[in-house]
């Protein structure tokens, strides 16, 4: 990543991880923000853009919060001790003295904005980082899930669905919940409807909507989600990964589930009501 104190006394945040629907620039400004005692709106962010960001290897395996979010926060440790030993010098001080506010820094007696302190600088103020895990802390999650099943239809009906997260300290509670409820519904399409039919000239025989059922808000149970929050030794403020691990559990759970309520246990997912009356009538 690459942070930038501008001329108008406002952040600039660069980074080549993209945000796919996870809220990871949410994430990564308020990560640049809590260091630097600025709110979000006070980080501008520039991502994905190659001719203009650093390198990234890409948004998966849950890993941005991890891994770029990391390299945020060193960024901007970084900043911040650049900023506290130059306005030292102007302000002719010891760094200690300092005290960096949102918009201008503090000396006994003394202070100067941002702004005047970026025109006192002949270089600016520039930082870069990368930053590489060797070590992978690994999320987990815990699910449970009450299910109705028609027997004789073999429809399976999810009235609620709780799941405990363990991630770490969670940047931001919202969407952290916003992740895990999106992973159970994307779960329950794998449990129960979602399946990719190919003949044998390798034709996709259900390419439509139609055909290939994604759940929908209706097909939505309640859902309750916990946040279990014991910070991790490596993440940044010790957050860890809540991408994927919403969907893992959702169809062993759903699974589980059928298998106490009918007595029949299913090893093939989606659990559709054919083979859900099928196997009820074996």
């Amino acid at each position: 990543v690459k942070l930038s104190l501008k001329n108008n006394g406002k952040y600039e945040l660069r980074t080549g991880a993209i945000d796919v629907g996870t809220g990871a620039d949410t994430s990564l400004r308020q990560i640049a923000a809590q260091v630097l005692g600025v709110t979000v709106a006070d980080i501008e962010l520039i991502a994905g853009d190659t001719h203009h960001t650093p390198f990234d290897a890409g948004s998966y395996a849950s890993a941005t919060t991890y891994i770029s979010g990391k390299a945020v926060n060193k960024a901007a440790i970084a900043m911040r001790s650049q900023i506290l030993q130059f306005a030292a010098k102007v302000l002719d001080t010891q760094p200690e003295n300092i005290t960096l506010t949102a918009d201008k820094v503090l000396a006994p007696q003394q202070e100067i904005t941002l702004q005047e302190l970026v025109a006192h600088n002949q270089q600016p103020f520039v930082v870069e980082v990368e930053h590489a895990a060797n070590e992978s802390s690994l999320t987990f999650a815990v699910q449970g899930a009450e299910v109705e099943v028609d027997i004789e239809t073999g429809r399976i009906t999810v009235l609620r669905c709780v799941q405990a997260i363990d991630v770490g300290t969670a940047i931001n509670p919202r969407i952290c919940r916003g992740q895990a409820t999106g992973g159970i519904v994307m779960g329950l399409g794998y449990a129960l409807s979602e399946e990719l039919l190919i003949n044998d000239a390798g034709r996709i025989l259900n390419p439509a909507l139609r055909t290939y059922r994604l759940p929908t808000a209706k097909d939505t149970p309640q859902m309750e989600i916990f946040l279990v929050e014991q910070p991790d030794p490596y993440g940044p403020f010790g957050a860890k990964g809540i991408g994927e691990i919403g969907t893992n559990c959702t169809a062993a759970a759903i699974a589980n589930a059928v298998a106490h309520a009918t007595g029949v246990r299913l090893t093939q997912i989606p659990m559709t009501p054919e083979r859900v009356w099928k196997a009820l009538n074996a």
